[in-house]
């Protein structure tokens, strides 16, 4: 994929979101063949800059090189681990919210 977006197709960067749209697909696929769901988070959601502890939003976290930080709570976080747990958090609440609709 990455080298089809590089080959002056003109597609670009639409040639890598095709492949990701296809995984996405195939995954929600498979999860609904087991009786379960794939839940999506928004893309914009801030999980690196929201600590899982409090839930206070750090903004200078939009700099990548930042790996390591501490919360005005105390609570120390490596920056893909909090992410990954507010990614958690925010899928079961979406979920919640899913199944009220239903």
């Amino acid at each position: 994929m990455r080298n089809m977006a590089n080959k002056g197709f003109g597609n670009g960067k639409a040639t890598l979101d095709n492949g990701y749209g296809m995984f996405l697909r195939m995954l929600e696929y498979k999860i609904a063949e087991r009786g379960k769901v794939l839940v999506k988070v928004d893309k914009f959601f801030p999980s690196s800059q929201l600590c899982s502890c409090c839930g206070a939003r750090n903004p200078a976290l939009k700099d990548l090189t930042i790996r390591r930080w501490t919360c005005t709570c105390g609570a120390e976080h490596d920056r893909d681990v909090n992410a990954a747990r507010n990614i958690r958090k925010e899928g079961i609440r979406v979920l919640k919210n899913m199944s009220r609709l239903a």
